[in-house]
């Protein structure tokens, strides 16, 4: 049970460990739209969300994983990140992604990696 315990705080560990680098990622390739985020001019506005809105195929891949990883650990809420994708994206494309961590995350083992021992 010891070995159960510890496996499951080391998953925990590398998802958090995960989270942190993805988010560096996003932080890396939204940077231009963040310093334009904090010298906000109404002539500004527009500009802001046609840069929002014309990331790539990448940091959809990176949200995606983000999300995913984000509903791997319990406890842990996710919505501030999904309400991002649909700025991002669109609703249409941040629902695919939103909904699309649950077929990303069914290919992934549901039941523990260690098999519990049963007693004799």
């Amino acid at each position: 049970m010891e070995n159960h315990r510890l496996n499951k705080y080391c998953l925990i560990g590398l998802g958090v460990i995960a989270i942190i680098l993805l988010v560096l990622a996003l932080v890396h390739d939204f940077m231009p739209e963040i310093r334009l985020l904090m010298d906000l001019t109404p002539s500004h506005r527009a500009e802001l969300l046609t840069m929002i809105r014309s990331n790539g195929i990448r940091d959809l891949i990176f949200m995606l994983l983000l999300v995913g990883v984000m509903n791997a650990i319990p406890g842990l809420s996710n919505a501030v990140i999904c309400v991002f994708v649909g700025l991002c994206y669109g609703p249409w494309i941040g629902l695919l992604v939103i909904t699309g961590r649950g077929i990303f995350w069914a290919i992934v083992p549901s039941r523990p990696v260690i098999a519990r021992q049963t007693l004799p």
